[in-house]
């Protein structure tokens, strides 16, 4: 029996990594795609494997090696359809290390290509870009793509997030009103702690901000049992400066130093 072309032997070894990547076995699709890349093939398929070991690797946290992967795919690829997903893949890996410029040029490349109109609204793409942007101290142009993704995308999974974000970007605005109003139905549903934590934390500082500082109080006191001690210090910090705007001096010395003796 003839034995199949190496293409096809090759293309089957990427669609079992496909697989091994979309099961989450990261590990396991990691050591063939590294595999395959020791060996010789055309341009495109390169890039195509380098990509796949750049989704890897981010799954894996490997940011450093991930980041090496998309640049790998994207000098395989420069013009291609494989070297521009790896310019996203790239622009997120550096979001997630906190490299914003860098983040933001690399989507750019992503961009840049033609027909990409409608991938400026890709919710991941927006989330990425607005919180870089808030991070850059661009609020105005973090509140643009925040909301966009609230308007289009309601019901990702990073709505939530970029809600949270989004009402930090508009406190810093002096937009009080409208970030309060976003972030008080947002505790009325079904969160992660971390996100009840931030959020709660900062509708507290939005209620000080705007004088009332009976629900300020009511507000950080909901988070005084939290599991992280950072929470609880802010937590109690907050109560304290409630309690000030309230005109209970003494009560507010307590809690300051209930909070000092906090070791997060």
């Amino acid at each position: 029996r003839t034995a199949p072309p190496a293409w096809v032997v090759r293309e089957a070894q990427v669609v079992e990594g496909l697989c091994d990547l979309q099961l989450k076995e990261y590990g396991t699709a990691a050591a063939l795609f590294r595999h395959l890349l020791s060996e010789p093939m055309d341009a495109t398929t390169r890039a195509k494997v380098a990509f796949y070991l750049g989704e890897t690797l981010t799954g894996l946290t490997q940011t450093s090696e991930a980041m090496q992967a998309y640049h790998d795919a994207i000098e395989a690829d420069v013009q291609g359809p494989w070297g521009r997903m790896a310019h996203f893949g790239l622009g997120w890996s550096l979001f997630q290390q906190h490299r914003c410029q860098e983040s933001l040029r690399a989507f750019e490349g992503y961009l840049n290509a033609p027909h990409a109109e409608a991938d400026r609204q890709q919710p991941e793409l927006l989330f990425a870009q607005g919180r870089c942007l808030l991070e850059l101290g661009d609020d105005k142009a973090a509140i643009a793509r925040l909301e966009t993704l609230l308007r289009i995308s309601p019901a990702h999974p990073l709505a939530v997030d970029a809600a949270i974000s989004l009402a930090e970007a508009l406190e810093r605005q002096h937009r009080a009103s409208e970030a309060t109003a976003l972030l008080a139905p947002l505790l009325r549903q079904p969160l992660s702690a971390p996100q009840r934590q931030q959020a709660g934390l900062r509708l507290g500082s939005l209620y000080l901000v705007q004088g009332d500082g009976a629900k300020a109080l009511e507000q950080f006191q909901r988070l005084q049992q939290s599991d992280e001690p950072e929470v609880r210090q802010a937590s109690l910090n907050g109560q304290g400066d409630a309690s000030l705007w309230l005109g209970q001096a003494e009560e507010a010395a307590r809690l300051y130093k209930e909070a000092r003796a906090i070791s997060p």
